[in-house]
């Protein structure tokens, strides 16, 4: 029950209650005594009141944080709240950081794990107050290109080229189509990035059109191009051609054909942030059948600053070799992307020499003291230089046609040859041969201008299309 306030039963103003003349004194005095019993009977209750143990609910309260109304309600809120720190579970938002000590606030923010397929930057700092310890986890990412190196046709038939694919039509009809159906990518519904480039088409061809399960879609500029699978984890890509007539029927080129399923990686990693840019990631390694990105710890040391602790594959910026494994008989050179391997000679014999900046097997067999390099050219009919690699003391050059030429150091050969018959009935001549100058050959042509108007060409040694080989003793 709450405090009850005090108010007295008479009041002297009323004559009802105490009458103006009174002939009894004991009633004279019991008057004058009533009112002060009933204030001492209210004062004495409220001290009652105060010593019972129900005062503090019947104390009103009012504090900021506070739910309680009453001191009571509030003691047991506080004790609440006092048990629970006790027991670790403390308020959210109750301890702030300008509570806690800065080396408090070091040990709880370092160390923190990151895991990403990105690596880290200047850009990345997770916290800003305390970055200094975090740990970033890159890890293994193992990408494989889905696509199939066969295909359905239908109107065309398949000839694969350097990178790709040309179709050509069948000309049983105006149209032609090829199809790839890939089962089991992923999650239904998940992501998939396609890159397809479509390298060439024959001038009658009035559309090419592509189709992702079974929907048009538009390829974009860069050729790569965000879908999902079906229900059922899959893709079917087609590329359907049509040609106004059975006729003009001819032909469409494909490149590069990637497809990799990026929802089902990110599913298998969940708690792994996925790369920032996907086609970047991809668009490097490309035209690839699968590759790895390897794994690797960074440690923020500064804001903004990340040390590499521990990698898969040391790079060579860490005096390792930034490959994972090397077969049996290579050899690593610097290349100008970091390491690079040289497989080993094909016949036993061979020697190592350098070509344009990079070692390569050679069979240079010795005769006497002289050294014998080999080569070979195909005649063009043009002026040209060749660098035969080496500098020879005398070459030898040899076409199906001709008879061996034969050049020392700084000596040139020459040919007499005529033209075709000019308009005044002659027959002009002009010369033409080779120069030796250093590890140079010059195919060299020298011509009246009457010459050249009957079709003078650089063609001694150098027929076009014939195969000419040539042998320096260095």
């Amino acid at each position: 029950m709450a405090f009850q306030s005090m108010t007295f039963t008479k009041s002297w103003e009323d004559p009802a209650d105490f009458p103006t003349y009174e002939p009894d004194e004991a009633q004279v005095r019991a008057d004058l005594q009533y009112l002060h019993n009933e204030m001492r009977d209210a004062f004495n209750g409220l001290v009652a009141s105060l010593n019972a143990t129900s005062a503090a609910a019947n104390l009103p309260i009012s504090v900021p944080g506070l739910s309680a109304g009453t001191i009571q309600a509030a003691i047991e809120e506080t004790l609440a709240e006092v048990q629970k720190a006790a027991a670790g579970q403390i308020v959210d938002g109750s301890i702030t950081r300008e509570k806690l000590a800065a080396s408090l606030l070091a040990r709880i923010y370092g160390g923190r794990l990151i895991v990403s397929w990105n690596t880290p930057g200047a850009a990345q700092t997770p916290d800003s107050d305390y970055p200094v310890g975090q740990l970033w986890l890159r890890p293994a990412l193992d990408v494989a290109n889905e696509a199939q190196p066969s295909w359905s046709l239908s109107g065309c038939t398949a000839q694969e080229t350097e990178g790709g694919w040309r179709f050509n039509a069948d000309r049983t009809m105006s149209a032609a189509g090829v199809s790839q159906r890939l089962e089991g990518l992923g999650p239904g519904g998940s992501a998939v990035l396609l890159h397809l480039a479509l390298t060439g088409q024959d001038s009658a061809l009035t559309s090419l059109t592509l189709y992702c399960n079974s929907a048009p879609v538009q390829l974009p500029e860069s050729s790569w191009l965000e879908t999902t699978l079906d229900s059922s984890g899959s893709l079917e890509l087609q590329l359907q051609a049509q040609w106004p007539s059975t006729e003009a029927a001819g032909y469409f080129q494909v490149g590069d054909l990637t497809i990799v399923p990026v929802g089902a990686l990110e599913a298998s990693l969940p708690d792994c942030a996925p790369p920032e840019d996907w086609e970047t990631l991809l668009q490097s390694h490309v035209p690839f059948t699968a590759f790895r990105l390897p794994r690797a710890v960074f440690l923020q040391v500064a804001p903004g600053q990340w040390e590499t602790v521990d990698e898969e594959v040391l790079p060579v910026s860490r005096g390792g070799t930034g490959r994972k494994a090397v077969a049996a008989g290579q050899l690593l050179y610097g290349a100008e992307n970091g390491m690079a391997a040289l497989d080993p000679p094909e016949a036993s014999g061979a020697v190592l020499g350098f070509s344009e900046g990079r070692p390569v097997w050679q069979s240079l067999p010795q005769l006497g003291a002289l050294q014998a390099v080999q080569g070979s050219y195909t005649g063009n009919q043009a002026e040209r230089t060749i660098d035969l690699g080496a500098t020879p003391r005398l070459l030898v050059v040899q076409g199906t046609f001709e008879s061996p030429a034969l050049l020392l150091q700084g000596q040139s050969v020459a040919q007499t040859l005529r033209c075709t018959q000019a308009s005044d009935g002659a027959y002009p001549t002009y010369g033409a041969g080779l120069t030796l100058q250093g590890s140079r050959l010059t195919i060299w042509l020298s011509a009246s201008q009457e010459a050249v108007a009957c079709g003078a060409a650089a063609r001694a040694w150098n027929l076009p299309g014939v195969p000419y080989a040539w042998l320096a003793l260095c």
